[in-house]
């Protein structure tokens, strides 16, 4: 796992990283907000970016309509290069 991504992975760093948080939150399912559900079927090689991206329009959108701001898991992809809606 890349430093920058490691809980967005599918190996140990998001392993024990989930297993600890859903140890401390006292739920079961964060799994499924990272690849991990997905380690047997996408290689992990080559999977994350090593540096973050986003995209401004996004986040300007969530803020006027005041939604909750947060980072989508797909944007940490590599083979994801433009935002899907803008």
């Amino acid at each position: 796992d890349a430093p920058a991504c490691g809980i967005n992975g599918t190996g140990i760093r998001a392993t024990i990283l989930v297993q600890a948080t859903e140890a401390l939150t006292l739920r079961n399912d964060l799994r499924f907000l990272t690849m991990l559900t997905w380690a047997e079927v996408i290689p992990q090689i080559g999977l994350l970016r090593d540096h973050r991206v986003w995209c401004s329009t996004c986040y300007q959108e969530w803020l006027q309509r005041e939604q909750i701001i947060y980072e989508p898991l797909v944007w940490s992809l590599k083979v994801v290069e433009i935002c899907s809606y803008h």
